[in-house]
């Protein structure tokens, strides 16, 4: 007899755990949502379906209202969040608990006119007077949803059950006990808490503490609808006269390819990946802003992506935007190797062409695994202001780790290009003191010069700005979409701060697309002329090319064949020597014999 009363307190204990557990769940579930005053005011079309709770499978009505206006979730959802409310249904609480969830959960929908009728506010008053005691015990508010002021008065259309007699054998028989207020079931059950989402943002998975508030799709909540339209605009015109800048350099590198050799072929490398990079500017104007950066909930609310790849659009334009912009900034990195090594160590063309391989596994290897890395993480997320997807527009923690640290380390190469430049202007200082003609040597270094303050000043600025989206960042992710792990809406946090300057997000942008325009500074010549009136009118016999074709001399090279290389460039030959006869015949000799009279070779110059 004592064994069979040990096993039934034992049974009682463990399913009343197991019911502060459960309850655990149903605030949890009720301080996601927020209703507006009126639960009749939400609704106005949409239709009646039969009511498929199994739970509420023997109420005194067949039919429910879809999309249930309190809870906008998909019928799986529904059934696994009022599975939480068993163990408080059978507590028997109230005689009308069953009654008052499934009136929320599965509201009535008289078929005559299609809309949604709950309890009345005198049914929600009386449930919660007796069952209040269960949330009480711990310390825990009655859910604010469930607000009894939000329910309709009569003569307001609600429903009231049948009543049943307060002196019920069983109802008595089913009055919760006190179940103890042990200091680990305290702690248990505050643990299992969720707070909830601002109430403009969409609380992505009610069930989950951890889960992210996202924004709603075109809603203002970092930037103005005005600041949107200007931005946009503004965007578009930087990135069209970009794309058919950089197109136009691409293409006259294709026509003319033995014009331009390493290092300068990675600058048209440079070109084409801006190309690419401005065209989901250009994608927003074929679809709308949510096709391109929204998607939908379980319950069909549309928010803006915060993470994940289930848009295809968004997937599409976070390649095209964060590939090949990855890509252009290590093939700016391959330009400064390339340069060092040519300028500085006097690589000839041919010798840096033998490592081309190498250098596109680097450039698109490194960019592709970056790439994978942040689809792999689920880090995609799209911009507010332009509606495109990248990385860190959301997450100031990606915004680091995959955006500032990478340019920060492409920058270095920056070293590389000083380097390179020191070693010319030596040269061309020598060359001078020879009396070489280095007009050529100029050109070069003023069109790299040129160009490496347009690639390096407009990366510094979008650096800058970059760093100051972070900070940012730093301020208003806790406050949005992280929300929920910061304390959460209910409990007065997530305050936002002020919003930010979007002046600085729109130069950013554009800054990227200037690196793109400069590549243009290669092709300001008139060779480019003649080479597009050459393409147009298909003339093979290009007289001005071979006449301004560099001098080549032969390089040996050990045993296995010879190199040429264009010499940049000559000494001038010595003046020939003065008539005989003269004076001065005896004070001159030749640059090219010696004392011996063995002829010498003139002195070719340094080879770049």
């Amino acid at each position: 007899m004592h064994n069979l009363f040990f096993r039934y307190n034992f049974s009682m204990l463990k399913d009343k755990l197991n019911l502060i557990l459960k309850i655990s769940l149903i605030n949890i579930l009720y301080l996601l949502t927020a209703v507006s005053p009126s639960i009749f005011d939400q609704t106005n079309k949409n239709r009646c379906v039969p009511v498929t709770l199994p739970i509420c499978k023997d109420i005194p009505y067949n039919y429910t209202f879809i999309p249930n206006p309190i809870f906008p979730h998909d019928p799986a959802t529904l059934h696994l969040q009022t599975d939480h409310f068993k163990p408080l249904i059978r507590t028997q609480c109230n005689p009308h608990i069953k009654f008052f969830i499934c009136s929320v959960f599965s509201p009535m929908c008289p078929e005559a006119l299609p809309q949604a009728v709950t309890s009345c506010k005198s049914v929600c008053q009386e449930v919660k007077r007796d069952c209040i005691k269960i949330f009480t015990e711990f310390d825990i508010q009655w859910p604010e949803s469930l607000d009894c002021d939000k329910f309709p008065e009569e003569p307001a259309l609600c429903m009231k059950p049948n009543p049943i007699p307060m002196e019920s054998d069983h109802y008595n028989h089913h009055t919760p006990q006190k179940y103890g207020s042990s200091k680990n079931l305290e702690t248990i059950f505050s643990s299992r808490l969720v707070s909830s989402c601002p109430a403009d943002l969409i609380n992505l998975d009610p069930a989950d503490r951890n889960a992210s508030c996202a924004f709603k799709c075109n809603s203002d909540i970092m930037f103005n609808r005005g600041q949107k339209n200007e931005s946009n605009y503004f965007l578009f015109v930087i990135a069209l006269v970009n794309i058919v800048i950089t197109t136009f350099t691409v293409l006259t590198f294709l026509i003319d390819k033995k014009r331009f050799r390493f290092p300068e072929r990675s600058i048209f490398y440079i070109a084409a990946c801006y190309t690419f990079y401005c065209l989901p500017y250009f994608l927003k104007y074929i679809y709308s802003y949510e096709d391109m950066g929204c998607s939908f909930t379980n319950g069909g609310q549309l928010y803006l992506i915060e993470s994940g790849v289930d848009n295809r659009l968004c997937a599409i334009s976070f390649i095209f935007s964060y590939y090949f912009s990855t890509a252009g900034s290590l093939w700016w990195l391959t330009l400064t190797l390339t340069w060092y090594l040519s300028a500085g160590k006097k690589w000839v063309p041919e010798g840096i062409e033998t490592f081309t391989n190498y250098l596109h596994v680097f450039t698109w290897g490194l960019s592709s695994i970056l790439t994978m890395a942040v689809l792999i993480t689920n880090k995609i997320d799209a911009s507010e202001l332009t509606g495109i997807c990248s990385v860190g527009n959301l997450n100031p923690f990606s915004l680091l780790a995959f955006v500032i640290l990478p340019k920060s380390f492409v920058l270095l190469g920056s070293l590389l290009v000083i380097l390179g430049f020191s070693s010319l202007c030596r040269e061309r200082d020598s060359f001078k003191q020879r009396g070489t003609d280095t007009t050529k040597l100029d050109k070069l270094l003023i069109k790299m010069g040129l160009y490496s303050l347009l690639y390096i000043g407009p990366m510094v600025i979008t650096l800058a700005c970059d760093f100051y989206h972070y900070l940012v960042l730093q301020e208003w992710y806790p406050a949005t979409i992280a929300c929920k792990m910061y304390g959460g809406a209910d409990k007065g946090g997530c305050r936002r701060p002020m919003r930010p300057q979007y002046e600085i997000y729109v130069l950013s942008a554009a800054m990227q697309m200037v690196i793109g325009i400069s590549t243009s500074i290669w092709i300001i010549s008139f060779k480019t002329i003649s080479a597009w009136k050459n393409f147009i009118c298909c003339d093979k016999n290009d007289k001005f090319n071979r006449k301004n074709e560099p001098q080549k001399v032969l390089l040996q090279k050990g045993n296995s064949g010879a190199m040429y290389h264009p010499l940049i460039p000559t000494a001038n030959p010595p003046p020939p020597p003065p008539t005989q006869g003269t004076s001065s015949s005896i004070h001159y000799i030749p640059c090219s014999v010696n004392n011996s009279g063995v002829p010498t070779n003139w002195n070719t110059g340094k080879l770049l």
